[in-house]
């Protein structure tokens, strides 16, 4: 089984702001969007 790491991620209050629109439009949670906007930053950090 893949062993679940946790990862501190700080935002500033404007991404904050965008993130609870997003989720107010597609009604995921906060985490998930978090989470997948992490993601897709290392996708493409790892381009780089």
């Amino acid at each position: 089984m893949a062993k679940k790491r946790g990862v501190t991620v700080f935002l500033d209050p404007a991404d904050i702001k965008f993130l609870k629109k997003k989720n107010s439009e597609t009604g995921r949670s906060l985490s998930t969007l978090i989470r997948e906007a992490v993601k897709s930053w290392i996708r493409m950090e790892k381009t780089k």
